[in-house]
């Protein structure tokens, strides 16, 4: 399996920078907090994958949509990622519309970076600042996230 890497920045004004790395290959956007919360949708993509089961996280570029889908292929998970358009100007990062990345492996070797981006994420002061709420919209899926841990690191 190639190298995953995954980042975020410190969300503001509803906006969160996202950066995914496959081996050599970047996927980086800013992703709106409108119209659900993708923080907490890709958790939940994550315990699903660990499980064996389908997830997705839509991840509004807006007009177009990152999307990232988990699936389960053998005993491997796999998770695509692609750039749907809503015609205007696609993302802010290095993809092109269509262009899609996949990388298989071990449900735990894909979720881990995941994982451990939200938990860098998580820390950030913007989610206890008096502020939270304009910074990005939505509270931290704090719950969720401790349950993920608990099943990548049990």
């Amino acid at each position: 399996m190639r190298r995953l890497a995954v980042h975020f920045g410190t969300p503001d004004a509803g906006w969160l920078p996202v950066e995914l790395r496959v081996g050599h290959r970047v996927r980086a956007f800013h992703a709106s907090h409108t119209p659900h919360d993708p923080v907490a949708q890709l958790v939940e993509a994550l315990l699903c994958c660990l499980e064996g089961r389908s997830g997705e996280v839509r991840w509004q570029l807006e007009p177009a949509v990152e999307l990232w889908t988990f699936r389960t292929v053998g005993d491997a998970c796999q998770l695509v990622v692609s750039l749907e358009t809503g015609g205007g100007a696609a993302s802010s990062g290095t993809a092109a519309p269509g262009e899609s990345l996949t990388i298989s492996g071990p449900a735990v070797d894909i979720c881990t970076p995941a994982w451990r981006a939200l938990r860098r994420l998580e820390s950030d002061l913007v989610w206890s600042s008096p502020g939270a709420d304009r910074a990005w919209g939505w509270p931290f899926p704090k719950t969720t996230l401790a349950d993920l841990g608990k099943r990548i690191r049990p």
